[in-house]
């Protein structure tokens, strides 16, 4: 059994003191921050669709490969896109709100 896939996970959560390293007053470093934050989730759910398609072919034609890493390289790709769909839908909500804000 490979667990060498187990061990080369990488998580890193959001913590309310990644997002406020304000360093100035126009907030260049909390945008920078949260733009890389966003980018981060695309690409970590870019790599999750992309193995799950290599480990499904490997599957579909024969290769050395486990059933059940496949299913599991599936599930990882659909719970990385289903948050980052939550996340654009907090982001489109958020600004909604903002729009609606009177001034």
């Amino acid at each position: 059994m490979n667990t060498n896939a187990i061990n080369n996970i990488n998580i890193n959560p959001i913590t309310a003191g990644s997002l406020t390293g304000r360093q100035d007053q126009s907030g260049s470093a909390v945008d920078a921050d949260f733009k890389k934050v966003l980018s981060d989730f695309i690409k970590e759910a870019n790599i999750s669709d992309y193995n799950d398609k290599v480990n499904n072919i490997s599957l579909m034609s024969g290769d050395d490969i486990a059933l059940h890493d496949a299913v599991i390289s599936a599930q990882k790709a659909d719970l990385s896109l289903r948050l980052a769909i939550q996340i654009r839908n907090k982001a489109i909500d958020a600004y909604n709100e903002i729009m609606r804000m009177q001034i």
